[in-house]
């Protein structure tokens, strides 16, 4: 089977996508997410399996990734990830092995910890792309934060892989906190010693029953602000790519650190309020998003965002959601039925619709992706 006419064909009627009256589309995905594992070899500071402890970890399972097999021939990039270390997957290079023969770009996070050896070659030759948590720049900073993990092996794989897969596209992702905020610049420089193309660097969601309130950037912000602007320069003498998220910024980093030190408080207080121990806060720090935000030019189907159009996310357990960001809207799951009935089933459909007739889901009004316009 010609399987790149096949993702060809489907790509043509997903730019020529024109919603039914009630919603349905007559093609599949062509990027998908899928949650591997959540269990995890890591203790970081700033993550759920700190309190968690890889509770009732699983691997996805073989009869779910079956359940896929109808429309994989449609997809062409699958980005294998989760609230785990997807290598730790007991069966990732059969599932790797699968997605290669339906010709599939694969792509993936990783703390790079832990890398089996036939996995290596397999980097090589059919990943497109690796997104490698680097949230510090030296020994003393990377340990701190990546609890059990090893600065020395993290540096080791990065020059492995360096070496055998050069060509293979590299991030950096580093979640900034009050831990790392000085070491930013350093973590640029890093990436330029090991091939790697881009660094993110990703606000810290603040969860009161991690207990990790007073790590946020935000409340060091004249410094925040200072680091941020020497990585861009060190990405720019380098010609290393820097992403950084919305901080808040209202004028040019012009605020009151201690009006900023006030607002924070009180929002956290507020989250305790409503939600107990378990907030994960990453919104608190900018302005709701309305429908108002929005242009009409900007908000019609896959445009504003993709996902109900061309993408969607599976978890380890069979469930389809929207997107990454909304983990909790299930519009089905793989064990109960197909997947062409939840994608054309009826929350599907309505979601198109909405989004077609201009409108912003609820759901989706704290939806970072959307307001930093990464589309």
């Amino acid at each position: 089977m010609d399987y790149k006419e096949l993702k060809k064909q489907n790509g043509q009627r997903i730019e020529s996508y024109r919603a039914a009256d009630d919603g349905g589309v007559d093609f599949f995905p062509k990027y998908m997410q899928i949650e591997m594992t959540n269990r995890c070899n890591a203790n970081c500071i700033m993550c759920n399996h700190f309190y968690l402890d890889n509770k009732g970890a699983s691997d996805i399972s073989d009869t779910i990734m079956n359940r896929l097999d109808s429309i994989l021939p449609y997809c062409e990039t699958v980005m294998l990830n989760g609230d785990g270390e997807p290598f730790l997957c007991s069966h990732i290079i059969k599932i790797i092995d699968t997605l290669v023969g339906y010709d599939i770009q694969i792509g993936t996070n990783t703390n790079l910890s832990y890398i089996p050896e036939k996995m290596w070659d397999i980097l090589e030759h059919n990943f497109r792309f690796l997104n490698i948590s680097c949230d510090g720049a030296t020994k003393n900073t990377y340990e701190l934060i990546r609890r059990g993990l090893s600065y020395s092996k993290f540096i080791a794989n990065l020059e492995r892989l360096n070496r055998l897969a050069p060509n293979l596209k590299k991030n950096f992702d580093c979640v900034v906190m009050k831990q790392n905020i000085k070491e930013l610049p350093l973590i640029v420089e890093l990436a330029s010693q090991y091939g790697v193309s881009c660094v993110k660097f990703q606000r810290l969601g603040i969860n009161p029953c991690i207990g990790n309130d007073s790590d946020s950037p935000e409340l060091y912000f004249s410094l925040l602000c200072e680091m941020l602007d020497k990585a861009i320069e060190v990405g720019r003498k380098c010609g290393i790519e820097v992403k950084c998220p919305n901080f808040s910024k209202k004028g040019d980093f012009l605020l009151d650190v201690g009006v900023f030190e006030s607002e924070i408080t009180c929002r956290l207080e507020q989250s305790r309020k409503k939600y107990g121990c378990l907030s994960l806060a990453d919104d608190y720090y900018s302005e709701m998003v309305e429908e108002s935000d929005f242009t009409k030019e900007q908000w019609y189907a896959g445009k504003a965002c993709q996902w109900a159009i061309e993408r969607c996310y599976i978890d380890l357990k069979g469930n389809i959601t929207t997107c990454c960001y909304n983990m909790k809207k299930y519009m089905g799951n793989l064990l109960d039925t197909t997947f062409e009935d939840i994608w054309n089933g009826e929350q599907y459909r309505t979601l198109r619709k909405l989004m077609v007739e201009k409108k912003l889901p609820n759901f989706c009004k704290q939806c970072n992706w959307i307001k930093e316009a990464e589309f």
